[in-house]
């Protein structure tokens, strides 16, 4: 993930010519990785995109804002959720069919976490009774690939993978045993997760 960081901002901030705005509205199927931190696979995504070219060229793009609820589901009394709040930022790849173009993009991140339950703070090595991750903080980087096809002027129907950055292992230690021994925790997670989606163009 680290390696696109030199990419991903001038994506993000190439100038733009307006061709018009979008929503997306997703359901999302998590990935392993994605059940790892909140221990469910369903989730949903809402997306505003501004609909162009990339300035100076004829290739189609899109850049937008994406907001993503990430419900958890509780195991051995702990629940974790997440939010998402992404900008992100398209290319469009032509196919033999009209209908269909091929969507390649990356993405900056945000998450908060909100967790439910109490944790076994008397074993340090009990990571089944332990929330997964310590934090979420930072700006997260994430890859998207999709395809979408134009069902009408107005309609689109689009699935895309996602993948983002989220915890690494946290060998810090937030919170200690009677011991002072950190708390082992899952950590090591970077969500993964496909999303389909209707688009509306106005």
């Amino acid at each position: 993930m680290k390696r696109i960081r030199t990419l991903l901002l001038p994506l993000l901030a190439l100038p733009l010519a307006a061709q018009g705005f979008s929503v997306t509205g997703s359901l999302v199927q998590g990935l392993d990785s994605l059940k790892k931190a909140t221990n469910a696979t369903t989730a949903f995504m809402a997306a505003v995109d501004y609909d162009t070219r990339l300035y100076g060229t004829e290739v189609p793009a899109r850049a937008g804002l994406a907001i993503g609820f990430m419900p958890g589901q509780e195991r051995f009394g702990l629940k974790t959720s997440l939010m998402l709040y992404q900008l992100h930022g398209d290319i469009r790849i032509a196919t033999p069919s009209q209908a269909l173009s091929v969507l390649v993009g990356l993405s900056m991140n945000t998450y908060t976490m909100s967790n439910s339950g109490t944790e076994n703070t008397a074993d340090a090595l009990d990571v089944d009774h332990h929330f997964p991750m310590h934090s979420v903080k930072g700006v997260k980087l994430g890859l998207r690939l999709g395809l979408d096809y134009r069902v009408s002027r107005a309609w689109s129907v689009e699935v895309m993978l996602q993948q983002t950055e989220l915890a690494g292992k946290d060998l810090s230690g937030d919170i200690t045993d009677g011991t002072g021994t950190p708390l082992v925790r899952q950590g090591g997670i970077n969500p993964a997760w496909v999303q389909f989606g209707a688009t509306y163009r106005f």
